[in-house]
Order: C-alpha cells, then structure tokens, then sequence
C-alpha cells in the first residue's frame, strides 16, 4: 500500500492533514503523545524487520522523517490511503487495519507509518 512517488505522497498527505484538521495530525511540533509513541516502539517490528528507535525520543524523531499520520478513526484510516493514492479498491476495513503500516493505538486512534 505504498504510492510510488514519495514527494507526492508527502505532499498530498500535509495537504490532505491540513484541510481535515483536527482529525488529521501532522508529525511536526510535539503532536505525538506518549501514547502513540509507544505503539510504535512496542509495534514497530510488524512494520521493519529490524528496530528503527529504542527510545521515544528516537521514536518521534523517526515518526517526524517519515511524515507519519494519527488518525481518529477507522474511516479516517481509508480516508488517507485513498488521498494518497494507494491500490485500497476491493479491501475490506479489517483488511486495511491490519496493514502493516497501521498501528492501533488502542484508544480509537490509529498511527500510519510509511515505511
């Protein structure tokens, strides 16, 4: 589920943030929470085959590189792969959560992390 061209990804993924705020959070300016960092500390092997960060200092300084979204819902989830051009059509929502780029944070929200 990855767009084949980073720099329109990236670009279509802080215009897609910036018109649906406050659903959308951009990695910028401490907007990840504890919580969400260690989702991704404790989940990011489903994602590399090897450990990006050990610390949540690294965790975030990672999540802010990669451009890495917080979403609200399930919905939302859709919402930003088929605003970033990903091959969506024919997948169920269950099938789309358990993306490997999709993170539970266990209170409703979900972290996306291209890798």
């Amino acid at each position: 589920m990855r767009c084949e061209n980073n720099r329109i990804r990236d670009v279509k993924t802080i215009a897609y943030a910036m018109r649906n705020k406050p659903d959308w959070e951009i990695c910028m300016n401490d907007l990840y929470d504890d919580k969400v960092i260690d989702c991704f500390l404790k989940g990011q092997l489903q994602l590399f085959p090897d450990s990006v960060a050990d610390t949540p200092e690294e965790a975030e300084a990672f999540l802010e590189d990669c451009m890495a979204v917080v979403v609200n819902s399930p919905k939302k989830v859709i919402e930003y792969f088929d605003e970033v051009g990903a091959d969506i059509q024919g997948l169920n929502e269950k099938t789309i959560l358990d993306e490997a780029e999709v993170f539970d944070v266990g209170d409703g929200r979900y972290l996306i992390v291209e890798g």
